[in-house]
């Protein structure tokens, strides 16, 4: 019993902590060259141009040493549709569109999102604000009551969810969610950002509370929310980029253990 309850911890402050690091693409050429081994003579397996954002997978970390990094990004379906490229099997359902990649990039070409300007914050019961002398983001968060939405489950158990409002959900290993993301408002400048609610609204139990939840900046009018969120069992990471005064990604990606 105590055996379990130690693997459970474990995977619950690792899939949190050490399976996100998320870094930019920053090079002088506009572009840098993702390729199969750690080596600039190694195959090109892709270019990835200026700001596209990648997580560190460490599941080949221990190959890349000081001057690489292993990197997995999405690329959309469409674009990769007959190139051999080395797709990863673990694309969550709700990025369906896109199919994880994977491969190394030199280290000095990246740029560490969490090593950038954080936003100060304050958080209390079910919301979170992140703040500046320009910006303001607030997440609420709200207790996840089956009957103000559409559940549908596992054909092999009825017991098993399979999606929320018709939608792939994460934050859960098929069981009901605890919360659920009930609205993130913000404002730059005074001036509201527009965020729809479907980028969020199948994120379920967020973690605003012990750090698990960062905002950041690059001085440049680029802001970047950051969260780790879910139990060990559904643990997953998810980033929010807003660029020019506007919301313009989201990316998720699935936790290690």
């Amino acid at each position: 019993m105590k055996t379990g309850i130690i693997l459970f911890i474990f995977c619950f402050a690792y899939s949190l902590y050490a399976s996100a690091q998320f870094y930019e693409v920053n090079d002088t050429d506009g572009f840098v060259n993702v390729r199969n081994n750690p080596d600039t003579t190694s195959a090109v397996v892709c270019r990835l141009n200026n700001n596209t954002i990648v997580q560190e997978s460490y599941t080949e970390n221990t190959l890349a040493g000081k001057n690489w990094v292993h990197v997995d990004f999405y690329l959309p379906i469409s674009i990769i549709k007959g190139k051999k490229l080395p797709y990863a099997d673990y694309t969550p359902s709700i990025m369906s569109e896109f199919r994880i990649v994977s491969g190394f990039i030199y280290k000095s070409r990246l740029v560490e999102i969490e090593k950038l300007g954080k936003l100060k914050h304050v958080d209390k019961n079910n919301q979170i604000k992140f703040y500046n002398d320009s910006i303001s983001l607030t997440i609420t968060v709200t207790s996840f009551n089956v009957k103000d939405h559409i559940v549908s489950f596992m054909k092999e158990s009825t017991n098993i969810y399979e999606k929320i409002d018709h939608l792939p959900m994460i934050g859960t290993d098929g069981d009901r969610p605890n919360e659920e993301i009930k609205k993130i408002e913000m404002t730059i400048n005074k001036k509201p950002v527009f965020i729809n609610k479907t980028f969020y609204k199948n994120l379920f139990n967020p973690n605003l509370h012990n750090n698990y939840s960062k905002m950041y900046t690059d001085g440049k009018g680029n802001f970047y929310l950051v969260m780790y969120n879910s139990d060990a069992a559904g643990s997953y990471s998810c980033i929010f980029i807003f660029r020019n005064g506007k919301f313009t990604e989201r990316l998720v990606f699935e936790g290690e253990c």
